[in-house]
């Protein structure tokens, strides 16, 4: 199945765009959605092996115009928030080539693993998006934030394979390695279903707009950085019309540490094997969608 996607995944992207914009017309007086990606990666040697020379760092970063993350020899890229989904899914996937190319230069490795070394940051593909009006001004209220947020939440776990492809990106989600990365003062990567205000324990964190400062822009964390961009990019969207079109509220605003066991949060799937399992559900509502979109 995920191979029928993969070799439709423009197709799916048009499709699953054109679909939330008619659902977000019926159910908002917003006109169309921008997102932007944060793309991570850790720069290593030949060997795979960290590397502890800055200068090899910061050349890379001022070559890519890059900036550097939390992890010993971790970088990020950010891409501008757009509403050509297609265009920034190429751009996205022409970032990595560039990347490997210029990594193969200098004789090092570009590594997407999702979480490369256990003592470290993990490597994700976030997802920023705001909803805006004809005008192009940001209106992404908490209402609307709410809902889209609930409908991600509640698809996750459909969704999971297409965001998290391989056996080890579940490493990333769990708890104790997360808890001693926190301890350490470094960025953790969500082990359960939540959102909270600029809380970056939770899947989804909400932020102020930078350009619209009564509007916010929401944050969706869960993606491993070798995520497919075109099919996690239309699993998104479907997920964000069933949360505008159901107008649900069934997770509470995390206003702690997501980690807490006052929440009783549901975790994110522990395994590939989990991820396969909520795919091939009947009544995966993502999946059914994207054959629709065939």
């Amino acid at each position: 199945m995920l191979e029928l996607f993969y070799l439709n995944r423009h197709k799916i992207l048009e499709k699953s765009h054109q679909n939330f914009l008619k659902i977000l017309s019926k159910n908002s007086n917003s006109h169309h959605i921008k997102i932007g990606c944060e793309l991570e990666f850790f720069l290593l040697d030949k060997n795979n092996n960290k590397i502890f020379d800055n200068n090899i760092i910061e050349n890379f970063c001022d070559t890519l115009k890059a900036k550097r993350e939390q992890g010993e020899g971790q970088i990020e890229i950010i891409t501008d928030f757009t509403d050509n989904l297609l265009n920034l899914a190429t751009e996205v996937e022409n970032i990595k080539n560039k990347i490997n190319h210029f990594a193969n230069n200098i004789n090092c490795t570009a590594c997407f693993d999702s979480k490369p070394f256990e003592d470290d940051c993990g490597s994700a593909l976030q997802f920023n998006i705001s909803l805006h009006d004809e005008k192009n001004y940001n209106i992404f209220d908490d209402n609307l934030i709410e809902h889209c947020a609930n409908g991600l939440l509640d698809s996750s776990h459909f969704m999971m394979l297409i965001l998290a492809p391989k056996l080890q990106d579940y490493y990333r989600f769990d708890l104790e390695l997360n808890k001693k990365l926190f301890y350490l003062k470094k960025y953790t990567a969500p082990v359960n279903l939540s959102f909270g205000s600029d809380n970056r324990s939770c899947a989804i964190r909400i932020c102020k707009s930078t350009n619209s400062p009564n509007s916010k822009r929401l944050e969706y964390r869960i993606a491993s950085a070798n995520a497919d961009i075109y099919l996690s990019l239309s699993a998104i969207l479907i997920a964000l019309t069933f949360g505008l079109s159901a107008k649900k509220s069934n997770y509470p605003m995390i206003y702690g540490n997501a980690f807490d066991e006052i929440y009783k949060l549901e975790s994110i799937l522990k395994s590939v094997e989990e991820s396969q399992n909520y795919f091939h559900k009947k009544d995966n509502f993502i999946v059914k969608k994207m054959l629709e979109f065939l």
